[in-house]
């Protein structure tokens, strides 16, 4: 007993002495020698491009440069502080803390992602001999191209490149695959082909910009999609952000309205009340109603005030006039259950799915929730809650008759060497209104823009269908409306006898002369609608179609041939020049509507891949 006693003591003793023998050597390594240990390998995994449905980049991957430390070759951190704190614009004294403070490990990093010029400014210092155990390090980092253009759409990823918010933090996994051994060689996520136009997208943005600005509003989103497959074509909110440098911004800045605010609509949720009605049977067409300015139910001591007095007029004439003495009466026509089924089916809510992060679920509360007033109530856009992505989801139900589609951003998924992984095609989701209802409330809508409230938004030859509104916000503290906070919106959906586009504005909290949605989002739907339909090539009455042969070089009506440098566009169509533009996969930006009056870059200039054709019509 006694000698296995010694032996296991012995063993005791050797092992100490092996341990003690490493942690000498390696301080002898560190501490004497000044070794520099090898800083962390950074995994050779580069994120995929995300690219609108032409291809044209919104977000790459590229190499950035960081700055490094190492604590055992740091020396005259006060000094190093002094020169650092100018070039990277931080206070001396937060550099002096962060080199002094003692870490686990030797290597560290000083700060994320610099630019490139303080890099350069930083290494001749290194150079010098002035920056001791301060390195520049490259790694991985993402750039956006387009900037604020796309900013709530792509999102961003953070310093270690995992995707953060929008299309990057949903779509993270494809974006970036996970790499479970180093191979040493680049690795490649997957790309993402979104449906969205970035020329429909900067018509929208300009749009949104100058209702934002001039209206001195606290929000403006608006959003377009294709009528008949439920792509987004157009996604915009104001205010925006850079996601090159999104840490800059606040999170107002940063939020994605269209997806992940919800709000009462006012009276643009007429539309699928008086859908539902109809398809319940409560109401017809032709059923005549009185307006006398006030909807009155004294057996429940419910008054809901109309905007006007409109006298006798048929369904058709509540939503040209927005009336909400005629929408309350037409809601006496079905029960409260039946009409909560049928806005559940055009999908309000519940989120539409849309490849976001944060979507609202938007609020239709159960009737048994309900007060005496609440169907009426709901029936005008009030005690009800939507997001703007419900909205123009539940419009594809008038726009494929009676069919609600599913919306989506994302067209397809392909590796780099093009093999399409996933893809993303038309998606009916159930009918929830009949064809003939569809069309009934389409042609009403459109003799709204004819006649009603929407009159801002006709343009001769064009058949468009609107609806508009003007919601008062609520104080989240009090439960009741502010006295002073509207929101103004409008819905359009074109052409009327076989739509195409669907667009949504919604204008928050306006300051400026007018709070209604027929004066404020209208002309914004107006603009744009000028835009798309010449992209388009969407034909009017007095613009027929004129398609060209694809195989052709040549527009319409001009020997213009574009090779490899920029052709001189003056007195050109705005048609004819998007269409030749677009053929050869330019990008381009245009201000104004008719002939090209101004270029840039000049004539002869060279064509790169960064090249963008800046183009004013008028």
């Amino acid at each position: 007993m006694k000698t296995q006693s010694l032996k296991r003591l012995d063993i005791i003793k050797l092992v100490a002495i092996i341990l003690s023998l490493i942690i000498f050597v390696n301080f002898l390594r560190v501490m004497v020698l000044g070794s520099n240990p090898t800083p962390p390998e950074i995994p050779r995994i580069a994120r995929g491009n995300i690219v609108d449905r032409n291809g044209r980049i919104l977000a790459f991957q590229n190499e950035v440069p960081s700055l490094a430390g190492w604590v055992t070759e740091l020396k005259n951190i006060e000094e190093s502080s002094k020169l650092l704190a100018p070039i990277l614009n931080i206070d001396e004294k937060v550099i002096y803390e962060h080199l002094s403070k003692s870490r686990e490990s030797s290597y560290f990093y000083i700060r994320r992602q610099i630019t490139e010029d303080a890099a350069n400014k930083i290494q001749e210092l290194i150079d010098e001999g002035k920056l001791q155990g301060i390195k520049i390090e490259r790694e991985f980092g993402r750039s956006y191209p387009e900037g604020e253009l796309t900013a709530h759409i792509t999102g961003y990823v953070g310093y270690d490149n995992i995707g953060l918010d929008g299309i990057e933090y949903t779509l993270n996994g494809p974006l970036s695959p996970k790499q479970i051994k180093s191979t040493g060689k680049q690795e490649y996520g997957h790309n993402v082909n979104l449906t969205i136009d970035l020329n429909l997208q900067y018509f929208t943005s300009i749009a949104a910009k100058e209702a934002y600005e001039t209206n001195f509003a606290d929000s403006v989103s608006v959003i377009s999609m294709d009528a008949k497959n439920g792509e987004i074509l157009s996604y915009v909110s104001y205010p925006t952000y850079d996601p090159n440098n999104f840490g800059s911004y606040s999170e107002n800045e940063r939020t994605n309205r269209i997806a992940q605010m919800s709000y009462e609509p006012g009276s643009v949720y007429k539309v699928f009340t008086i859908a539902s009605f109809l398809e319940l049977g409560g109401i017809k067409n032709d059923t005549e109603f009185y307006c006398d300015g006030v909807y009155s139910d004294e057996s429940n001591n419910v008054v809901i005030n109309c905007l006007g007095v409109h006298g006798h007029i048929e369904t058709p004439g509540i939503l040209i006039y927005s009336c909400n003495d005629g929408t309350a009466q037409a809601s006496e026509s079905v029960t409260s259950m039946e009409l909560y089924k049928t806005l559940r089916s055009f999908g309000f809510g519940n989120q539409t799915g849309i490849t976001f992060n944060g979507e609202s679920n938007g609020i239709l509360r159960s009737p048994e929730l309900w007060s005496a007033r609440s169907k009426p109530t709901i029936s005008i856009g009030q005690e009800i809650s939507v997001s703007a992505m419900q909205v123009v989801t539940a419009a594809t139900a008038l726009t494929n008759g009676g069919v609600l589609l599913k919306p989506h951003i994302v067209k397809r998924i392909s590796n780099q060497e093009g093999i399409v992984k996933i893809e993303y095609n038309r998606e009916p989701i159930r009918e929830v209104i009949s064809p003939d209802v569809a069309k009934s409330v389409l042609k009403m809508m459109q003799q709204t823009t004819e006649i009603g409230t929407g009159k801002l938004t006709k343009i001769e030859g064009l058949n468009i269908s609107t609806k508009t509104g003007t919601a008062q916000i609520t104080n989240p503290e009090t439960g009741k409306y502010y006295d002073d906070r509207f929101l103004a919106s409008a819905l359009a959906i074109y052409p009327t006898e076989d739509p195409k586009v669907i667009i949504y504005v919604v204008i928050e909290n306006p300051k400026g002369a007018s709070i209604y949605g027929s004066r404020l989002a209208v002309p914004v739907i107006r603009n744009m609608i000028d835009d798309f339909t010449n992209y388009l090539n969407i034909p009017t009455e007095s613009s027929p179609i004129y398609r060209v042969n694809s195989k052709l070089e040549k527009t319409s009506n001009t020997n213009i041939i574009v090779t490899d440098t920029i052709p001189d566009f003056t007195g050109m169509s705005k048609r004819d020049v998007l269409t030749l533009l677009d053929k050869k996969n330019i990008q381009f930006k245009v201000t104004g509507n008719g002939y090209v009056v101004k270029q840039s870059p000049n004539p002869g200039a060279k064509i790169t891949s960064t090249t963008i054709v800046d183009l004013e019509f008028k």
